[in-house]
C-alpha cells in the first residue's frame, strides 16, 4: 500500500508540473497582467520561451523527481516538489518579463 501512495504522489506532482505553463498563462490572463496587445506583440516569445522552455524545464525536473523513490530521508519530499514548483516559477517569471 505504501508504494501505491508514493506512485500517486509522484504522478500528482508531475501532473501539476506538466500543467504549469497553462496554469501560469491562465493566472496571468485572469489577474489582468497580460493584455491582448502584449500577447500579439510577443507571440513568438510566448511560444519559444514560455511554452517550449517550460515543458523542457518540466522534463528535466520530472527526471530529477525520480530521486523521490531512491532517497529514504525527508529530503525526498524536495525531489517531489521540483517538478511541481520549478516549471511554474519559471513560467511566471517569463510572463512577468512580458508585461
Amino acid at each position: 500500500m505504501n508504494i501505491i501512495r508514493k506512485i500517486v504522489l509522484f504522478l500528482l506532482a508531475n501532473g501539476l508540473g506538466f500543467m504549469a505553463a497553462p496554469i501560469a498563462y491562465n493566472a496571468a490572463l485572469l489577474s489582468g497582467n497580460l493584455s491582448s496587445e502584449v500577447l500579439e506583440t510577443n507571440a513568438v516569445t510566448l511560444q519559444t520561451n514560455f511554452f517550449t522552455a517550460t515543458a523542457i524545464t518540466w522534463i528535466f525536473c520530472a527526471l530529477f523527481s525520480l530521486g523521490f523513490f531512491l532517497v529514504k530521508s525527508k529530503l525526498r519530499l524536495i525531489f517531489l516538489l521540483f517538478p511541481a514548483l520549478l516549471p511554474l516559477l519559471y513560467g511566471l517569471s517569463i510572463l512577468a518579463g512580458l508585461s
